[in-house]
Order: C-alpha cells, then sequence, then structure tokens
C-alpha cells in the first residue's frame, strides 16, 4: 500500500504498518488473501476494468492496540498513471497504473447471512439429484453440477441453450405442450421425458417441475427435477419379460392340462358306453334266465353280481369324469376366463328331484333327504347344466359330512332388494358342521347388479380355496378320521365361479348341526 484515507488508518492502522507487505497480506486467512489477490491481480495485469470481493477477514486496530477482525466487501479499480506516479514517492509505477480499493465494512447480520445464502446455494449446486432452472421461452439459465455430470456438458456449453435442442424429435410435442401447461400455472409431476447426452446418448428421466413468479406476478424462472428413469424402465421391460413367460409357460401348462384330460376323458368315455352296453345285456340275461328253470340259482346270483360290479364301475367312471370337468373347468376359472352360460327354461322339479336322487345314493345309512319346493314360477330361465353342477357339488359335500339328520334342498321364489324376482336355493344338513359360524365366502362378498356377477379373480379364487380347505379341515378334525372325505376339494370352489357366472352369489354359514349354503338367480 502507498497511500490512505483516515478510516483506512482508523480501522486497519497506519499504512506505514504495512509497507512491506502486499495489501492482500492482511488479510486473515489463507482462503481470504487468495481470494483478494486474485481480484487484485485480475485488474491489474488487465483481464478485468474492475473486480469485487465479498466477505474478506482482516485483522482491525482496536482500542489500546487491541488486536480484532472484521469482514469487508471490497471492490478493486484502476487508477491513472499519474495519481500513481503521485502516490508511488518510489517511482514503482511510474509510466504504469495503480490499484485503488474501496472497502465497506460488513455488519455481523450480513455476514451470518451471507453464510446461511453461500451453504444454501452450495446444498443446491452440489445436489445428488439433477436441478436446473429456464426463462419463460425455455431456455437454460442455470444447472447444478449433478444435471451437467448426467448431461455430460460444460455449464457454459449447457446454459443458455433451450431445452428442446436436448429433446429427440418425437418428444417436441411433449416438450411444448409442457411448457403450455407451465405458463397456465400448472404442476408437472414424474412426466417420462428423454434427453440426449453430449455423446449423443438418450437417458431417460422423469421430471418434475414448477414456476417461480417475482412480486409483480411475472413469470420469473422454473424449477425442474430430474430423475434417471433408467433403472425404472429396465426393472418395468424385466417384469414385462416376466409376465411374459409366466403367460406362456401357463399357456403351455393349459396345453398340456387339456391334452392330458382329453387324453384320460375320452378312453372314459369309451369305458362307459362300453359298460353301459354290457350291462343291458346282463339286463336281458338276466329277465331271460328269471323265467328259465334250467339255469341254476348260482348262475343267476352270479349275473346279480356282475351287474351290481357294473353299476358301481360306471358309478365311478361318472364321478371321474365329472371330476375331470371340474378340474379343467376350474382351471379356466383361474386363467380369468368367463362362463357363457346358455339360458333355457328349466323346469325346477325334475331337475331338482334328479340331484337329490343322486344325493340320496351318497348318504349314509338312516340319513333322510328332503326336497322341499315353494309355491310359484316352476320354470326358471338358466344353464340347466350349470346349476345341475352346482346343486350336485353341495348336496354332495352335504352328504359327506351328515352321518345322522337330514339333508334338505329347497326352492323358494322371493324378490331382491330392489324387488325384482328372484329363485333361491338353500341346501342345509346336520352334519358336524363348523364351530364359530365361520363364513368362507362372506368376506369375499361383493356388490352385484342384477344380471351380473360380482368381479373376481385368480386371488379371490386363491383365498376362497384356501378358506373352504380351513373349513374342510375342520370338518375332517370334527369327524374324527379322513373316511368320509372323498374328492378333491374343488367342487365348492367351483360353485362359486358358476352361481356368479349364473347372476347370483354363494353364500355358507355353519354351526355343529346345522350348515347351510344358498344362492338366488334372477328370474
Amino acid at each position: 500500500p502507498v497511500g490512505c484515507n483516515d478510516t483506512f488508518e482508523q480501522s486497519l492502522g497506519p499504512v506505514e504498518k504495512f509497507a512491506d507487505l502486499r495489501f492482500n497480506d492482511i488479510a486473515s486467512s489463507e482462503a481470504a488473501r487468495h481470494k483478494l489477490g486474485t481480484a487484485m491481480e485480475s485488474v491489474g495485469s488487465g483481464e478485468a476494468l474492475k473486480a469485487s470481493i465479498t466477505d474478506v477477514e482482516m485483522d482491525l486496530k482496536g482500542e489500546g492496540g487491541t488486536p480484532l477482525s472484521g469482514f469487508f466487501d471490497w471492490s478493486v479499480g484502476l487508477v491513472s498513471a499519474a495519481l500513481s506516479n503521485i502516490l508511488d514517492k518510489s517511482a514503482h509505477y511510474e509510466g504504469g497504473r495503480g490499484l485503488i480499493l474501496m472497502g465497506e465494512p460488513c455488519s455481523e447480520q450480513t455476514v451470518r447471512q451471507r453464510a446461511k445464502d453461500s451453504e444454501t446455494a452450495d446444498f443446491i449446486q452440489n445436489a445428488p439429484i439433477p436441478l436446473q432452472s429456464t426463462d419463460c421461452k425455455g431456455v437454460i439459465q442455470w444447472a447444478n453440477l449433478a444435471m451437467l455430470d448426467m448431461m455430460e456438458y460444460t455449464q457454459d456449453e449447457y446454459v443458455g441453450r433451450h431445452c428442446s435442442d436436448f429433446a429427440p424429435d418425437d418428444q417436441k410435442d411433449l416438450m411444448s405442450e409442457m411448457a403450455k401447461a407451465v405458463h397456465c400455472g400448472k404442476k408437472i409431476k414424474e412426466v417420462p421425458v428423454c434427453f440426449y447426452r453430449k455423446n449423443g446418448g438418450i437417458v431417460p428421466l422423469l421430471l418434475d417441475t414448477n414456476v417461480s413468479y417475482s412480486e409483480d406476478g411475472r413469470f420469473h424462472h422454473t424449477r425442474c427435477f430430474f430423475r434417471d428413469d433408467t433403472g425404472r424402465r429396465v426393472r418395468e421391460a424385466r417384469a414385462e419379460a416376466l409376465v411374459d413367460e409366466m403367460d406362456r409357460s401357463l399357456s403351455l401348462l393349459d396345453h398340456f392340462m387339456s391334452n392330458t384330460l382329453h387324453f384320460i376323458r375320452t378312453p372314459c368315455n369309451v369305458m362307459t358306453q362300453a359298460l353301459d352296453a354290457a350291462r343291458g345285456q346282463l339286463d336281458s340275461a338276466n329277465h331271460a334266465n328269471q323265467s328259465n328253470s334250467m339255469v341254476s340259482v348260482a348262475a343267476k346270483a352270479a349275473i346279480l353280481e356282475s351287474k351290481l360290479m357294473l353299476d358301481v364301475t360306471v358309478g365311478q367312471l361318472s364321478d371321474l369324469t365329472r371330476t375331470l370337468d371340474d378340474v379343467s373347468d376350474l382351471q379356466r376359472f383361474e386363467q380369468g376366463a368367463e362362463l357363457r352360460p346358455v339360458i333355457n327354461d328349466v323346469e325346477l322339479l325334475p331337475l331338482c328331484h334328479s340331484v337329490m336322487a343322486e344325493c340320496a345314493l351318497r348318504c349314509h345309512d338312516g340319513v333322510e333327504c328332503v326336497l322341499d319346493i315353494g309355491e310359484g314360477k316352476a320354470t326358471l330361465p338358466t344353464d340347466p347344466k350349470q346349476l345341475r353342477r352346482v346343486l350336485h357339488h353341495l348336496l354332495a359335500n352335504a352328504a359327506m359330512w351328515t352321518r345322522q339328520g337330514s339333508v334338505h334342498l329347497s326352492v323358494t321364489h322371493d324378490v331382491y332388494p330392489n324387488g325384482a324376482p328372484r329363485c333361491v336355493f338353500n341346501v342345509t344338513d346336520t352334519g358336524v358342521g363348523i364351530a364359530g359360524n365361520i363364513d368362507v365366502v362372506g368376506k369375499y362378498r361383493q356388490p352385484q347388479s342384477m344380471g351380473k356377477a360380482p368381479k373376481g379373480g385368480s386371488e379371490l379364487s386363491q383365498k376362497y380355496l384356501a378358506s373352504v380347505q380351513q373349513a374342510r379341515d375342520r370338518q375332517v378334525e370334527a369327524a374324527g378320521s379322513l373316511s368320509n372325505a372323498k374328492g378333491v376339494g374343488l367342487g365348492l370352489l367351483l360353485s362359486y365361479n358358476i352361481t356368479n357366472a349364473l347372476g347370483g352369489e354363494l353364500c355358507f354359514s355353519s354351526e355343529p348341526g346345522n350348515t347351510k349354503f344358498s344362492f338366488s338367480l334372477p328370474y
């Protein structure tokens, strides 16, 4: 320093104190000395006409010579060569131009606020999330380091260009639509976009943005937050590939199951027809032998025994064929297929009488089978084959678990809450039941409109099947053995799906000695 004013000397000391020092050496810290020295060299070398440095900590002269420190904002500029010669008696600057520095003391509040602002700026600039701002025209005003690293550009290469310069052609319209939305004050949230990197590669991103407005309500700039969307898209692609592979596997399994079931069902049908023919021949032979005294009693007994064996065999083949049909249909239900009923006017009395006769053959000795059809319409518009299947499974289940008492099928005529007519089927029994009155289908019940089955799917069926299996296990536990647990446990689940397809809903309630299945079908 070669000269100073009174304020300088009052704050820092007489100029002679610093005669052998560079001015930036007066700063208290190495960082401050470097910052001040860089500014002085920049102006002194002609790179800049002036420079400003803020928050430079310097040693002060306190009262009684007590050393203190304070912060200054310094402005550095050039002075004329003549003034330099006047100030510098040693003519060190003769013929050149010196520097003039003007300092403004900073208050403690200003220093604290600037420290907070610097911390905030550092937080944003070095945030791990790519950030940028644009003006009202879409020109990039600023980008943090994460954004520049992701795009592989420098600050000078990236800032000042339009956003659309980095967008693929197929996303130009999207960028335009987002710009319109932002100008209308709308927020953009998690919009998938793509940008070109400097190396020509495309990076998928998720964009969130909103607008910062000035105090007078004018568009100031946007706040754009980006996230690399590559990982999510890779996961989605993998998930889609897994779903496709699962669909392919299920299709192969379905094809295999269909072929297997067909392979088993075809010979079963042939054997059933052959056995029916043989049974007819035995009936004819038995009828002829009854009036023929030449045939021994043993021969007649052998014919009757053979006929009984054929009846049992035909019955078991029929059960096997029915089971194969159930497995095949249930498999399709699980895959989301819809059953399309073939609607006809069904005579209720003959159909119910037929299924009750089959139930009677399955009941234990002493169990009574009761059929009760209330007054009302004698016919019901529904699919007779599917209605028979539902009633067959419900009655077969009741007969299986009822050792004494009765199995009861009742058909009544009622109305829905909206007044539409309906036909109500109830199957009750006095079997072991389930303690606790657990409703294995009640918690899966869904609202439905007339003539439309409630929506369900594989997950619904799996939950229902698990509940039915739980109820079945409790029945077995209550019965004390597996001797009565015939079948494969699919009848109730199949009945639930078929009932839904027919426009009804299967309901269940049970307690020891009183189990009830019911469903309603619309007229």
